[in-house]
């Protein structure tokens, strides 16, 4: 992903899409939501995407500044 990277953020989402598309359904999916939705994708009749948005800096990504705050875990 990293080698990907060097040539650009449209390169990468080529791999990125393996990573947050359906990647927590095939991980974490039931059987029944399996093959509700990847089988149309493998067979084609369906396409795989996301999307990305943030506040103030819309799809344009690169300017995002974030942080870690360190916080007392709760319990719900």
């Amino acid at each position: 992903m990293q080698e990907i990277g060097r040539y650009g953020a449209a390169a990468n989402s080529a791999v990125q899409i393996n990573i947050f598309g359906l990647q927590p359904v095939v991980g974490f999916g039931t059987d029944e939501r399996k093959a509700r939705m990847l089988r149309p994708l493998i067979r084609g009749a369906h396409r795989s995407c996301f999307g990305v948005t943030e506040p103030d800096v819309g799809l344009d990504t690169t300017p995002i500044f974030t942080f870690a705050r360190r916080r007392a875990s709760t319990s719900c």
